[in-house]
């Protein structure tokens, strides 16, 4: 196991009440498209991008923050959802790149998106499958 899945599962376990997350991964949550749109499509939405290390365990996903200039680096903010609060859940496959959009049931919505090719985890692609799963899409 890869030093980076090692300091993501610890990280990932002060919030689960030590156990270790089923399910771990990297993904962003992604701004609302009119404000990409507006920040120059990419070029300045990088910087309100809030990227997550993500841990699934029985039927809660955790998030845990990590700064947006080194993955690994964790700001100590976290929230977690669980499967019950999670009213739809929407899957769209674009290249490497898999897109999830959660509405929760207070009508808050995450616009997620993980890559397969990111390679500092070393599971990425079979987690993303597996969370794929667990949202059951």
């Amino acid at each position: 196991m890869a030093k980076i899945d090692r300091e993501v599962i610890e990280e990932l376990k002060k919030f689960t009440g030590g156990s270790e997350p089923d399910i771990y991964l990297y993904m962003v949550d992604l701004p609302p498209m009119m404000l990409h749109v507006l920040m120059a499509g990419g070029l300045f939405s990088a910087l309100i991008q809030k990227p997550y290390f993500v841990g699934v365990s029985k039927n809660t996903i955790h998030f845990a923050s990590t700064s947006i200039w080194k993955v690994g680096r964790f700001t100590g903010k976290h929230f977690m959802i669980t499967k019950d609060e999670i009213e739809s859940a929407k899957f769209r496959k674009v290249g490497p790149a898999e897109y999830h959009t959660l509405k929760l049931k207070d009508g808050r919505k995450l616009r997620l998106v993980a890559n397969r090719i990111f390679k500092r985890l070393e599971r990425q692609q079979e987690n993303m499958d597996a969370f794929k799963s667990f949202l059951g899409k």
